[in-house]
C-alpha cells in the first residue's frame, strides 16, 4: 500500500522511513552488524520473489491467448532476469541464495525448471547466447523445376517471446523460494533483537539520529 511518510537520508547507509512515537519522530540507531545486514540482503531477495511472483500471476491471466505481444515478452524477461539476481553474487547486497540448500528438498522437475531459468537469463535474455533461444538460420531459395538458380537468400529470425509452458513450475518455485526466504529473514530477525537486547542502552542511544534535527523529506514510498 502506498502511503506518505517523513524519511531522512543518512550519509553512506541510504534511506530512512520514520516512525512517528507520540507526536515526534523517534530516534535512529543504525544496525551494522553482520546479521542485520544479512536481513538486509534476505529482504531485498524476498522483495525480488515478490515481483516475480506477481509478474507470472500477470502472465497466467494472458498465456495461451495466442498473441506475443511485447508486454507479454517483456514480463517474462523482467521475470527471468529478478529470479536469476536472487541467485547472482551481489556485491551491494553481500547475500545471495545458494540452489544446493535452497533447491535440495524440491522434485527434481523444479530443479530442472530452476536451471532452464537460470540459463535463459545468463545464455539469452541477459547476454546474447543463442543455445536455441533466438536463432538465425540464413537460407538459399533454389528453383526446384529448371533452369537451376537462386530465387532468394533470407534469414530466418526466431526469439522467446514469452514463457507460457513453464508458468507453472516458475510459479511453484518462486513460492517455495519465498516461504523459505520468509522463514530466514524470520530467524535472522530473531536474532537481532536478541543480540540488541543484551547491548547497554546508554551505549545505543549514544550513537543514535535524532530525525528531528535532519528535517525529514515527506516522499512517496512503495512498501513491500
Amino acid at each position: 500500500m502506498d502511503e506518505r511518510v517523513s524519511t531522512i537520508y543518512i550519509n553512506g547507509k541510504g534511506f530512512v522511513s520514520l516512525k512517528l512515537i507520540g507526536d515526534k519522530h523517534g530516534l535512529i540507531h543504525v544496525l551494522n552488524d553482520s546479521i542485520s545486514k544479512q536481513y538486509a540482503g534476505y529482504r531485498l531477495i524476498l522483495k525480488d520473489l515478490l515481483t516475480v511472483k506477481k509478474l507470472l500471476t500477470r502472465l497466467t491471466e494472458t498465456r495461451y491467448n495466442g498473441q506475443a505481444t511485447i508486454e507479454k515478452q517483456s514480463m517474462s524477461f523482467y521475470a527471468i532476469i529478478t529470479y536469476g539476481k536472487c541467485f547472482a553474487q551481489a556485491d551491494g547486497r553481500k547475500t545471495k541464495l545458494e540452489s544446493k540448500t535452497s533447491l535440495k528438498l524440491l522434485a527434481d522437475r523444479l530443479k530442472a525448471e530452476h536451471k532452464r531459468i537460470i540459463d535463459l537469463r545468463n545464455k539469452y535474455v541477459a547476454h546474447a547466447g543463442l543455445e536455441g533461444h533466438e536463432q538465425n538460420v540464413v537460407v538459399a531459395l533454389l528453383n526446384p523445376d529448371e533452369p537451376k538458380r537462386v530465387v532468394e537468400i533470407y534469414d530466418n529470425i526466431m526469439e522467446l517471446v514469452d514463457i507460457d509452458s513453464q508458468i507453472d513450475d516458475f510459479l511453484e518455485l518462486t513460492n517455495h523460494l519465498i516461504k523459505n526466504v520468509r522463514e530466514i529473514c524470520k530467524n535472522k530477525m530473531n536474532l537481532i533483537k536478541d543480540h540488541l537486547s543484551k547491548v547497554d542502552i546508554d551505549s545505543i542511544y549514544a550513537k543514535a539520529i535524532d530525525a528531528e534535527l535532519l528535517k525529514p523529506t515527506l516522499i512517496k514510498y512503495q512498501r513491500k
